[in-house]
């Protein structure tokens, strides 16, 4: 019955929305045939086609754009489906939400970027691959954090400052309260490794950026910087 696709439990989640958050494929394709409605929200404001993003299942993205989820649908703290992805380091669901049309620089309510929250979590891959669908490298959040300098604050973040670097992000540019990401290196205890990749970032161009635009949608874009 209609009723039982759409009963929910005490956070609002729906059965569907539960099944992609596990990347069940089979039960979401099950579901959407059966007209479960894909753009219900949990409590948190959470959709299906989030949910997926954040399990990395692509099967299941898929399953969910082909039934007419929002794209660019955002959560209560205006987290879209391509920022869910990049934050986990998903590359292949952020690249299908790309090819989807998803809004590349779409932020939520505090200004992080897909872009900066990659950069946050030192997901190399996709911040390349957000780079080259076009994405803002400079584009700062509320507190004029940029993507760079978000990765210059993670204790774990090398590969991401180098795709940055790499990709001209602006090394002087400041945030609200006046730290560039030169600043926030210095205090590292791991500085001599940012100053060699702040040294060398110039002569190092990434293999994508020299491809053709007509192999964007190739699946010669999965580098594998974040393994």
């Amino acid at each position: 019955a209609r009723a039982d696709l759409e009963q929910s439990d005490a956070w609002g989640g729906t059965p569907l929305g539960a099944a992609a958050a596990r990347g069940f494929v089979k039960t979401v394709s099950t579901l959407v045939l059966a007209r479960a409605n894909v753009h219900t929200p949990d409590s948190w404001g959470r959709r299906p086609l989030v949910m997926a993003a954040a399990s990395g299942c692509r099967q299941t993205l898929l399953a969910l754009l082909q039934a007419n989820a929002e794209v660019d649908s955002p959560d209560s703290w205006g987290t879209t489906p391509l920022l869910t992805a990049a934050r986990c380091g998903h590359l292949r669901a952020a690249s299908t939400l790309l090819r989807a049309r998803a809004h590349v620089d779409r932020a939520d309510n505090c200004g992080v970027t897909p872009l900066s929250a990659a950069a946050a979590w030192d997901h190399a891959g996709v911040v390349f691959s957000l780079v080259l669908a076009g994405a803002d490298k400079d584009k700062a959040d509320h507190s004029g954090r940029t993507p760079l300098l978000a990765a210059c604050e993670s204790s774990a973040s090398l590969r991401a400052v180098l795709a940055l670097l790499s990709c001209g992000a602006d090394v002087g540019r400041a945030d609200c309260s006046g730290r560039t990401p030169w600043e926030v290196v210095a205090g590292r205890d791991d500085i001599e490794d940012f100053e060699s990749l702040f040294a060398t970032s110039r002569t190092r161009q990434p293999l994508w950026m020299r491809r053709h635009a007509s192999q964007r949608d190739s699946d010669s874009e999965f580098w594998d910087w974040d393994g």
